[in-house]
């Protein structure tokens, strides 16, 4: 796992609805990613940072349900992650009805961590190169402040399914049904 996104999204109380960045057919782009607890849809699970509201994704899912994006927030700054589960709706209103994602970022990050990473599918397609630096410097006790810097870059390939050539009908039953046989000619 390589983003907030991808771990979150690997919860078993994660269901129908999220947005995972692999998702190009909506409105929100093929780099947004969100969380949807419960299966109500990622416009009904709440994402906080330290506690606070975060702002909503640029574009919304499908034009009409907003989302927080997972992906703006570097996985090298979070310490930890806390899943309210129940439909919270009675503390934090009706956004939260499917439940509340806090995420929680260390306060005093101190040195440098730099991470490069490569994958790509079994088909030879699909890469996705990433790298990423992060730097941290000043003691919130002692200085009064502490910064953190990310840079993060990835890039994902493309995976097409008229590459996987060994699937046989696969997705092409339904045409074989009707005296349309595709792979015997």
């Amino acid at each position: 796992k390589t983003t907030l996104a991808e771990y979150l999204q690997t919860l078993t109380s994660d269901g129908q609805g999220s947005v995972p960045a692999t998702y190009g057919r909506g409105f929100s782009g093929a780099t947004a990613a969100g969380i949807s607890l419960r299966g109500l849809g990622s416009n009904a699970t709440l994402v906080l940072v330290n506690g606070r509201r975060v702002a909503p994704a640029v574009l919304a899912d499908d034009a009409q349900r907003s989302f927080t994006d997972l992906n703006t927030i570097p996985l090298e700054a979070v310490e930890r992650v806390e899943v309210l589960k129940d439909g919270a709706s009675s503390i934090y209103g009706s956004d939260a009805v499917a439940g509340v994602v806090n995420i929680i970022l260390k306060k005093n990050y101190v040195g440098t961590v730099a991470k490069v990473s490569y994958g790509r599918s079994s088909y030879n397609d699909g890469s996705q190169p990433r790298a990423s630096i992060t730097h941290g410097f000043g003691d919130l006790d002692k200085d009064g402040f502490n910064v953190l810097m990310n840079l993060e870059k990835r890039k994902q390939g493309a995976m097409y399914y008229r590459d996987r050539t060994d699937r046989g009908t696969v997705g092409l039953s339904a045409l074989v049904t009707e005296g349309y046989d595709p792979v015997g000619g």
